[in-house]
């Protein structure tokens, strides 16, 4: 890659921060087995992203994310 080509890329990467988390579960129907959502927040409320992590997933990202702050 070429010094030119690396700062093309470099400008187009964009850093975020999770500002706010908020883990749910819901049952997929009555009695039966459900799903884990994760709402990452980015910086305040300028972004954000739906996660649908599986159970043994959403334990460590909770856990990394409970570390970072």
């Amino acid at each position: 890659m070429s010094p030119r080509e690396s700062t093309s890329a470099e400008r187009q990467i964009q850093v975020r921060q999770v500002t706010h988390v908020q883990a749910s579960w819901t049952e997929q129907e009555r009695g039966g087995p459900g799903a884990f959502t994760l709402q990452l927040v980015l910086d305040h409320g300028a972004d954000e992203y739906v996660l649908r992590p599986s159970a043994e997933d959403a334990d460590v990202l909770v856990k990394l994310l409970a570390r970072s702050t």
